[in-house]
């Protein structure tokens, strides 16, 4: 099967597990639809952010947690987890998974493409750490001080 077609037999199956773990009662408050689940899980690995739900207040930790992973999966690409999965295993990547990962990051050579996925995670985690960081930490430190009694005065 050429390297294209496998890649997207990978994220059907992703969208496909995707939504039935969204369908599952754990997953939701209230009634989703398995058509609302598939939706809601193509949405996230395809990262286009469409969304039926709010999703903080339709689906449970479990559900949140679905959703994160599978908008990791998506926009990181399939194969860049599976290579440095397996690299962090110690398993030798083969010829047709390194196919596989050129295709997923789009790449004409298949030099450095375990050091292009470690570099891909790094970035992005970093990225995600500081978006993190500069927008919790000061939400967490008002919500604090006006816990404490400090008093907190924004007009102008």
């Amino acid at each position: 099967m050429p390297p294209p077609a496998l890649l997207s037999l990978y994220y059907m199956a992703f969208i496909i597990l995707g939504a039935v773990l969204l369908w599952m009662p754990i997953s939701h408050h209230g009634d989703i639809g398995l058509g609302e689940a598939l939706f809601t899980s193509t949405s996230a690995v395809t990262v286009t952010g469409l969304v039926l739900f709010d999703t903080g207040a339709t689906f449970t930790g479990f559900g949140q947690a679905v959703i994160a992973t599978l908008i990791q999966l998506g926009g990181l690409g399939l194969m860049t987890f599976a290579v440095l999965l397996l690299g962090a295993l110690g398993i030798p990547i083969g010829m047709p998974q390194r196919l596989i990962l050129r295709e997923d990051l789009n790449q004409t050579s298949l030099s450095n493409l375990s050091y292009i996925a470690r570099m891909i995670l790094i970035i992005a985690v970093a990225c995600e750490a500081l978006g993190a960081g500069l927008g919790l930490c000061p939400r967490i430190w008002l919500g604090r001080a006006v816990a404490s009694g400090f008093p907190l005065d924004l007009s102008l």
